[in-house]
Parts: C-alpha cells; sequence; structure tokens
C-alpha cells in the first residue's frame, strides 16, 4: 500500500527580507568577535556560534559582511524552524512571526522552554492572546548589573529592541487580491475582502 507523502508546513515569515534587514540594523555588524552585555564572545550580526555550533571566541577572525550575512540567514531560518514547535506560533501572522523570531534570536531559539524566565510570553503566544503578547515584550529589557543592588538593571538598546519587535508584531499584514483566473469570476465573487490580517 503506498502512503502519501506528508508535507512539512511551510513557515510564512521575513517577506521581502523585512526581518533580515530589521535584523542588521539592531544588531549591527561587527567584523571581530567582540563581549556582548552578559560578557559572552559575539561575531558578525549578533552571533554567537557558527553553523556546526562552534562557539564564537575573541580569538577567532575577523569576518566580512557577506559572511556575516550568512550566519545572520543562517540563524534566521534556523531559529524560525526551531519556534515551529513553540505552542501558538504557527497562529501568528507573518509579521508577528517576525517579531517572535527577533526575540528568539536575542535570547535563544529554545527560550520557550525556559517557562521561569520566559513563561508569560510563551503562555501569551500558546494561547493566542495578542495583548498579553504585546504586554509581554517590554517586560524583557534587564540585563546582569553587579553594581546594582538588585542585581540587574534596565538595558535601553533593550528597551528600544522591544519596542520596534513590538511596534513590527502590530503592523498588519497586507493581502494581494487574487487576480480574477477568467472573465466570468469577477459577477463569481461580488464581496471584496479586508486588505489586512490582524492575526488576531
Amino acid at each position: 500500500m503506498t502512503q502519501t507523502p506528508t508535507k512539512t508546513p511551510r513557515v510564512i515569515y521575513n517577506q521581502n527580507n523585512r526581518l533580515t534587514e530589521f535584523l542588521k540594523e539592531k544588531e549591527g555588524f561587527r567584523p571581530s568577535p567582540y563581549l556582548d552585555q552578559a560578557g559572552m564572545p559575539h561575531i558578525g550580526y549578533g552571533n554567537r556560534f557558527y553553523e556546526d555550533g562552534t562557539p564564537v571566541t575573541m580569538e577567532d577572525d575577523p569576518i566580512d559582511e557577506t559572511r556575516a550575512s550568512e550566519l545572520l540567514n543562517f540563524y534566521i531560518e534556523d531559529t524560525a524552524n526551531q519556534l515551529m514547535n513553540m505552542p501558538g506560533f504557527d497562529k501568528l501572522n507573518p509579521n508577528q512571526k517576525d517579531a517572535i523570531i527577533s526575540f528568539g534570536y536575542n535570547f535563544g531559539k529554545n527560550f520557550y522552554q525556559d517557562k521561569d524566565n520566559f513563561g508569560i510570553i510563551s503562555g501569551a503566544v500558546a494561547n493566542n492572546d495578542i495583548k498579553g503578547i504585546q504586554d509581554a515584550f517590554g517586560l524583557y529589557v534587564n540585563v546582569a548589573d553587579d553594581t546594582n543592588e538588585k542585581g540587574y538593571s534596565k538595558s535601553e538598546g533593550l528597551v528600544n529592541r522591544r519596542n520596534a519587535e513590538l511596534e513590527m508584531f502590530n503592523t498588519p499584514v497586507k493581502v494581494t487580491p487574487a487576480k480574477p483566473k477568467s472573465m466570468y469570476d469577477r459577477y463569481v465573487n461580488k464581496e471584496e475582502e479586508d486588505d489586512t490580517v490582524s492575526g488576531e
């Protein structure tokens, strides 16, 4: 008996390279290894690892922008594919997915499995609670700070990143109406569809 092959669901995201350009702007390109706010070595557009999982070290050779873009695109796709396993992620529209992928690029593709630190935003995504997701972005803006009695402080860089992700999340998706297949289709479909998708 021949079985019908199963198709892997297509993840619709990064339309017109919007997410790629967004991350290039927010991460910034650095050809040589550098330490982030947590003291971890990164390179290029904010990458901690190379494609094979080898961690970046401060002794690594510099890379050019083309190589940095390769790393960036690899980890955008890697993060997006992992987030397909995140409960509720598939219910988001493409712009909402981009915002969550950016969040995962920043905090790690498996962030949703860390219920202690990311349970609020993960729970909101799982419940398709759009308002809850919107409110949650602003919670993830702190970094470790030994000089602060609380042990952490607010990072203006993360505040700006979360605000930009929220703006992306809230951007409606434009839907291009399908062209009629024949001269008679216009008489069959009389109602015009709204040209935006909210994802709610």
